[in-house]
């Protein structure tokens, strides 16, 4: 038996995941995560992930979590090497962008993704003022990079690395929010998110067509609980 990925299609580690088994086409069911009802916060859920968090992955015993440990550990189980390098030098730089997403493009982007047009309870995701100086400086240190090479990883084909960025990235552009934030002053950025879509043809507009329309259902859930609050 396969294991089994534990997470929502709405979550950007959880699409990289997703993007990465329809790519390599794995055998990796998806066991939706409800986090409206809050589901990821108590068990059964908690024994599998203690921080009450998507993505996770069961095989068995073995259970592990974070997005970018359960990408390289698909690579390396399924020996995806065009995804993963085995050499030693191109490895580290792609677990180097995987760590730099955490404390950059991820980080950053919540404050513009959280608190924007997404109608969802503050208890799950917060509410505030959109603040992008975190994200543009992420995204000047990224353009520079890509300047020089197609992909972060100074590889021909794209890695796990690549696939664990594209999310955050797509999140708050048009394919989700028509004019939320415009890449325009980043052409090398807005090259390499069409560079990444054209690379994955057997995943990405499934992959973002499943997240919209989770997005969309959780901002009319949203929606019709603030109107419900305001008739109190």
């Amino acid at each position: 038996m396969p294991g089994t990925l534990h997470a929502v299609g709405l979550s950007q580690p959880a699409r990289s995941c997703l993007l990465l088994i329809k790519e390599a086409k794995l055998n990796v069911p998806l066991e939706n995560v409800d986090l409206m009802s809050g589901a990821h916060k108590k068990e059964p859920f908690l024994s599998i992930n203690p921080a009450g968090q998507v993505p996770a992955y069961v095989d068995g015993d073995f259970k592990l979590a974070e997005g970018g440990a359960i990408l390289q550990y698909l690579a390396e189980s399924n020996n995806l090497t065009q995804w993963y390098p085995t050499d030693p030098h191109a490895k580290t730089k792609v677990n180097q962008w995987l760590h730099w997403n955490h404390t950059n493009t991820r980080k950053s982007s919540k404050s513009i993704f959280a608190p924007t047009k997404f109608l969802l309870s503050p208890a799950l995701f917060g509410r505030g003022e959109v603040d992008t100086t975190e994200y543009c400086a992420s995204l000047v240190v990224l353009d520079g990079v890509l300047a020089k090479s197609k992909f972060v990883a100074s590889t021909e084909h794209p890695t796990i690395a690549d696939l664990f960025i594209l999310p955050e990235l797509d999140q708050v552009g048009p394919d989700f929010f028509e004019g939320l934030f415009d890449y325009s002053p980043y052409p090398n950025v807005e090259r390499y998110m069409a560079d990444l879509k054209a690379a994955l043809p057997l995943s990405y507009a499934q992959n973002v067509a499943d997240a919209v329309a989770i997005k969309n259902m959780f901002q009319a859930a949203g929606a019709a609980k603030a109107a419900a609050e305001e008739k109190k």
